[in-house]
């Protein structure tokens, strides 16, 4: 059987316009947003284990 992990983000309030920059973002990128949010959770993982 796959292994899955799962994570929920919910965006209000002053955070939208942060979700609306990353939304535009995948889009300049031609990528999914959640793709996407992996590829820089992965760098942030990969910076701070380096240091």
């Amino acid at each position: 059987m796959r292994q899955v992990r799962r994570i929920d983000l919910i965006w209000q309030e002053e955070n939208i316009d942060i979700y609306e920059r990353l939304k535009q973002q995948a889009v300049n990128l031609n990528k999914e947003i959640p793709q996407l949010i992996k590829e820089i959770i992965e760098q942030e993982i990969r910076r701070n284990s380096d240091s």
